[in-house]
């Protein structure tokens, strides 16, 4: 009996004359029964089932005002359109709190009645802190708010994901630091080129900066320098880079004062490095070629044993008449050197 009759007699079995309590099991009416308003029967204001229902003769018929969306509270009350009755009121489903969908379905703390559903509205994408509020593409929503997270540097790839770091910036999602950042110099997106580095924040060509040279930072501090292909070069005495970054000198040349000079009596060994009058340089040496046995009479001719360099002539002093034992030492009197002694007996 839909707990219309069933209900009215367990609610009232015992207010009911036995004579009157008979008839109204005989007449068998319920919700949905007929009736006659203003008589005694079971639609005469009786709760039932449990009291979810209260029955009124409506037009002749048991209505459940609590529940009938024509009959809401009382006969006739009709509710309008997308709401129901519930419990003897018209609530808009859609968006009351008390009532989200359904009678008696309430939202939780935080949350809205959105088309029907509770919802969120602190994180809710569709119903961002307002029903219907919907974020964007790339957007989260944060505390009610669409962020767009990919740029957000409070919000940076997720809610309350921020770039705490000095100097950090949100770049598509991602805390970066634009100082350093070679693929985001100076500014997201902002790319460095083959062979540059992101020195702050700019993008820098470290082969040939002078105060980036290598790397960020490593400056060439002494004075003359020059970055010539990462390294702090003194292009005024480089061989690989005279005067310019890429300038070689040729075999055997020194690079004095950023000019390619030949090595030789002038630059012995080094730039300015002057031989004196009957030297020669050799090996990057200034030598007495007039005595020297190492460089006799020229560089690298070397005298053998007994020898000295004499005059630039190797002289065995140990048979020579002119130079006995020693250069320019002459034996007299016919007497022959031998051993390096004149007159040896």
């Amino acid at each position: 009996m839909e707990g219309g009759h069933d209900g009215v007699a367990r609610n009232h079995s015992t207010e009911l004359h036995p004579r009157e309590w008979s008839r109204l099991l005989a007449q068998g009416r319920n919700k949905g029964g007929a009736c006659v308003p203003g008589k005694a029967n079971a639609c005469s204001g009786i709760p039932a089932d449990y009291g979810s229902q209260l029955l009124h003769c409506c037009q002749k018929r048991c209505c459940d005002v609590l529940n009938d969306n024509a009959n809401c509270g009382a006969c006739n009350r009709r509710c309008g359109s997308a709401q129901s009755c519930c419990h003897g009121k018209c609530a808009a489903t859609a968006y009351d709190p008390r009532n989200c969908g359904a009678c008696g379905r309430k939202g939780g703390s935080g949350q809205l009645c959105c088309s029907g559903k509770c919802a969120a509205v602190s994180s809710d994408q569709h119903n961002c802190g307002a029903c219907g509020n919907r974020c964007g593409s790339g957007q989260a929503c944060c505390k009610g708010k669409c962020i767009t997270t990919t740029s957000d540097g409070k919000n940076c790839g997720a809610c309350g994901k921020c770039c705490s770091r000095a100097g950090q910036v949100c770049c598509n999602g991602k805390c970066t630091l634009v100082a350093s950042d070679a693929q985001n110099c100076g500014a997201c997106g902002k790319r460095c080129g083959s062979g540059q580095s992101c020195c702050n924040g700019s993008c820098t060509t470290v082969t040939n900066d002078a105060r980036n040279c290598g790397a960020c930072g490593k400056s060439c501090s002494r004075a003359g320098q020059v970055c010539c292909n990462g390294k702090c070069t003194l292009v005024a005495s480089d061989a690989q880079n005279c005067g310019a970054c890429g300038k070689r000198c040729g075999s055997g040349q020194l690079c004095c004062g950023g000019k390619c000079a030949a090595a030789g009596s002038q630059n012995c060994g080094a730039c300015g490095n002057r031989c004196s009058a009957g030297q020669s340089c050799c090996n990057g040496k200034c030598a007495e070629v007039a005595s020297d046995p190492q460089n006799c009479g020229a560089c690298g001719r070397r005298c053998g044993y007994w020898q000295l360099c004499c005059r630039g002539a190797c002289t065995n002093v140990a048979s020579d008449d002119r130079n006995c034992g020693q250069c320019g030492k002459v034996c007299r009197n016919n007497d022959r050197c031998e051993y390096g002694i004149c007159g040896y007996a």
